[in-house]
């Protein structure tokens, strides 16, 4: 049984490499789930003016094919992202209003 849940995860990491150049090792492969690797993919987009694309080509295939509500997913991201980034905004302006 362990032997054939690891040959799936194998095969799913094949295919999250080769299909949607999704690059992960298998120890992170088990820590993630579709929502998590979603992110994962948009998180590697490396410049604004590619985001349109990434999301056609790569993201949008991989929701469809995991049945992932795009518009939700989407919001969620961007509202995690959000929330990330203004924390850690909050931390530099307090550590820099203590150096002063």
């Amino acid at each position: 049984m362990r032997l054939q849940r690891l040959i799936v995860q194998l095969k799913d990491l094949l295919n999250l490499h080769t299909k949607y150049n999704c690059k992960l090792s298998l120890a992170e492969y088990i820590e993630e789930n579709t929502g998590s690797l979603t992110y994962r993919m948009l998180d590697h987009v490396v410049a604004v003016e590619l985001i349109p694309s990434t999301i056609e080509k790569i993201v949008r295939p991989y929701m469809q094919e995991h049945r992932l509500h795009e518009d939700k997913m989407l919001f969620q991201y961007i509202e995690v992202r959000a929330v990330y980034k203004s924390y850690h905004l909050m931390k530099y302006l307090s550590t820099k209003a203590t150096d002063n």
